[in-house]
């Protein structure tokens, strides 16, 4: 039984009889259009590489490529702060470096 509203695959197992797994789609389409396509894109594969599994079937591989979907959109997240943070400073050292330079010229 597929939940296509919550992105979420209940699947049966012998052991676990309701087992959900998340194959963030979503978040991996959101980090490849909007924060940093090189590790989002890494994400997306991983993210339909998962749910390909679920629809099989093989568990296991489901969730492996579901949690390395989720460390790939973390890391896309991190990189955007990193990112914004670094060009936050290189504007402000950029500005602090234009007001020197009119102070020492008289401009």
């Amino acid at each position: 039984m597929t939940d296509d509203e919550n992105n979420i695959n209940f699947v049966t197992d012998k052991n676990n009889p309701t087992t959900p797994i998340r194959h963030y789609f979503v978040f991996s389409l959101i980090s490849f259009i909007c924060l940093c396509p090189a590790s989002g894109i890494v994400a997306l594969a991983y993210s339909l590489k998962s749910s390909a599994k679920a629809d099989v079937q093989f568990l296991d591989k489901a969730r492996r490529y579901s949690r390395r979907a989720k460390i790939w959109n973390l890391i896309s997240v991190a990189l955007c702060v990193v990112s914004c943070i670094g060009l936050a400073f290189y504007v402000w050292y950029l500005h602090r470096t234009l007001i020197m330079y009119a102070k020492v010229y008289g401009q």
